[in-house]
């Protein structure tokens, strides 16, 4: 074991309170103006190396002096941590209770439940799907970054007093420790982002460094240590710097200035569209460990981060990350829309008022008050009971029967109305899956991505009330059915799509009907836009949009956005039809029309004013996706196969209907028919199955 140094008294450092300021701030300004400060969420990485030496340097002080107890740091925790996510906790069920429809608060109560026990990020990483809400509509999305830093908290003491008893080398721990997670974050984040981002054992570095950092004030000879010394005598060779001391604080103060550089140059050059964490996420976490190592005393740590400003906003910079989001979520909802400059700003200043409060009037009695351990039992009481109440209204689907809910429950039930694939057999043979209405071999091949998945419901309820053929489903979501086409980011499983098709063809000798269908829409209108914007999932801002669809044939590639490869991709898909049409009876499936009108949440304009609706329930189907139609009816009356055109159902007379004749909507989404309205409702396709 390393030699001892005596690190018993350990002084405030209010630089340390500046750099939580320009963490939390980064990432307010990240969250309320993203398209000034892009990369201001590499503040919750700055929060992770903080508070991976800051809980380090208490526990090896603890050790030290060997007063360490469990029972004693899990207290200071709760007392910590407990008072304002308590209150932030309670405000969001309070506020959701009024303004959420039933699927919204069902979610809310979720993460209530989630945030109560730490596992926020578990959850959100399972939310994660293709038919995930927006992050707009989920108040606590930010404490995925609270349950990593807890789920730490609780397994680093163990890990460092069980090294401390074994008299084993902390800092070779921590090092492995570090290593492995960040080996496991190089590994997935270009195949696994999701996990990357919400998982500890890919997020565990950050902090560990934070802690091998702490370790080097209690231990001599360290790395750190030795790297100081063989610099200053660098210096001293090529400078002539007479008093060695001069040396020292020369490197102190580049050190510091290297430190904040490179977390300016993160907060402002890094984007969402980088792959993160990843190796970006060094740069922030480095620039963070120079500045604590450079000391309290460097220039730019007294004077920029030392100052009474920078001091104040690290004090409440806990309830400051713990409000500003919910406040900024809930005025999206209300209004159903991007918040404007005034709103946002207002909100910033909002938050800030709410955070002083917080803290001053209950994060800081509870904290550093008399009766220590009467006020951890009702912290863990009252966090209990408002876990229990999230469940509570998790298992209860929101409480449908609230007053603003209960107006709206025809918008829950169709946004949450999707059955596929109820009521499908699961079908595998040699690593090919289908869903069919039946075990006997399929006449009927209905092929494309999640706009073919919804007729499955249909399907399945003529089975049940007429003689149905056998029929089955090869879909995976967003993968079109064209030979040659591709998407290298966020549809790579689809590269091999149409070869198992043809697989499937190969060894299905009863099929005699083939139905290609997907969102045509999707990939030949939105994905040829020049701009190809849409809303970052995670901020309010206007991104490019992560798909990119091109055709690729022997090497040459043609992208959709401002190339040749919509021309292509149609070309293609004519193609396949035609060689398809010599052996079956081919049909193409047009796609229903799309659009943010068709969302059912949108039928709501201002959830403070119930009555408040857009001003008609049809609109002209657009003209894009009619000329799209009937460039897709040309093609594939040309190759000889037939078309299923929705539009006439939908649209009559080219107006299209969001609610049926009973007021509900027909949608679940922008884009995909409710299931119920499918089961109900005789379509074009069923000729298909009955003729």
């Amino acid at each position: 074991m390393l030699p001892i140094k005596d690190a018993t008294h350990q002084r405030y450092r209010a630089d340390i309170d500046g750099l939580r300021a320009l963490a939390v701030l980064s990432v307010v300004g990240f969250h309320m103006f993203p398209e000034r400060i892009p990369g201001g969420f590499v503040g919750v990485d700055i929060f992770y190396v903080i508070s991976g030496y800051l809980i380090s340097t208490i526990i090896f002080t603890s050790l030290q002096t060997g007063k360490f107890s469990f029972v004693e740091f899990y207290s200071r925790r709760i007392r910590r941590i407990f008072p304002a996510l308590l209150i932030v906790l309670s405000a969001s069920f309070a506020v959701g209770w009024n303004i959420l429809l039933a699927d919204e608060y069902k979610q809310l109560g979720k993460h209530i439940a989630g945030a109560a026990t730490f596992i926020s990020n578990y959850i959100l990483w399972q939310e994660s799907s293709y038919f995930d809400t927006s992050a707009t509509t989920k108040p606590l999305l930010h404490l995925w970054s609270l349950g990593i830093e807890e789920q730490f908290y609780i397994a680093w003491p163990l890990l460092l007093v069980l090294t401390w008893k074994q008299r084993l080398n902390p800092q070779v721990i921590i090092v492995l420790t570090a290593t492995i997670s960040f080996s496991l974050n190089i590994a997935i984040y270009q195949s696994s982002p999701v996990e990357d981002f919400y998982s500890p054992k890919t997020r565990f570095w950050e902090l560990a460094s934070g802690s091998l950092l702490a370790s080097s004030i209690f231990y001599k000879n360290t790395f750190f240590e030795r790297f100081y010394c063989a610099l200053e005598e660098h210096l001293n060779k090529i400078l002539h710097l007479p008093p060695k001391k001069t040396a020292r604080e020369l490197l102190r103060n580049f050190e510091s200035v290297l430190g904040v550089m490179l977390i300016v140059l993160s907060v402002l050059n890094i984007t969402k569209q980088n792959a993160f964490p990843g190796i970006l996420a060094t740069i922030p976490v480095i620039g963070t460990i120079f500045v604590i190592s450079a000391g309290a005393h460097t220039w730019l740590n007294r004077f920029l981060l030392s100052n009474r400003v920078a001091i104040w906003f690290g004090t409440i910079s806990y309830p400051l990350y713990l409000w500003h989001w919910p406040l900024l979520a809930f005025t999206y909802i209300i209004d159903n829309e991007i918040p404007g400059y005034f709103v946002r700003i207002t909100t910033t200043v909002i938050s800030i008022a709410l955070a002083w409060a917080t803290y001053a009037i209950i994060e800081r009695p509870i904290r550093f008050g008399t009766q220590p351990k009467k006020k951890t039992v009702a912290l863990l009481s009252l966090m209990s009971l408002i876990g229990f109440t999230g469940c509570i209204t998790y298992w209860r689907e929101g409480i449908p029967n609230r007053s603003f809910s209960e107006r709206h429950n025809a918008i829950s039930e169709a946004v949450n109305d999707w059955k596929w694939p109820v009521g499908l057999n699961k079908m595998e043979k040699d690593g090919l899956i289908l869903y069919g209405n039946s075990t006997h071999p399929p006449t009927i091949l209905i092929v494309g991505d999640s706009h073919v998945m919804q007729f499955g419901p249909r399907v399945v309820h003529l089975g049940q009330h007429t003689q149905m053929p056998p029929v089955a489903f090869m879909t995976d979501i967003g993968c079109p059915l064209v030979p040659f086409v591709f998407d290298d980011e966020r549809h790579q499983h689809c590269r091999s799509f149409v070869d198992k098709f043809r697989e499937i063809l190969k060894k299905s000798i009863d099929i005699q009907k083939i139905v290609i269908g997907g969102c045509w829409n999707c990939y030949f209108i939105d994905q040829t836009k020049p701009s190809g914007l849409v809303h970052h999932p995670q901020t309010f801002k206007l991104v490019n949009d992560p798909q990119n669809f091109y055709y690729e044939k022997s090497g040459a590639k043609s992208l959709f956005r401002g190339h040749d490869g919509k021309k292509l991709a149609i070309a293609s898909l004519r193609e396949m039809l035609a060689d398809l049409s010599k052996n079956y009876s081919v049909y193409l499936l047009l796609d229903n029309p799309n659009g943010e009108f068709f969302n059912p949440r949108n039928i709501l304009r201002n959830r403070l004013n119930i009555t408040r609706r857009i001003a008609t329930d049809t609109i002209d189907i657009p003209q894009e996706q009619l000329n799209l139609n009937n460039e897709l009816r040309s093609i594939a009356l040309g190759a000889g196969a037939r078309v299923i055109d929705q539009i006439h159902d939908l649209c009559p007379n080219n107006k299209c209907f969001r609610l049926d004749k009973f007021g509900r909507p027909i949608y679940k989404d922008e884009n995909h028919l409710r299931s119920s309205f499918v089961i109900e409702t005789k379509s074009k396709l069923d000729d298909v199955f009955l003729e």
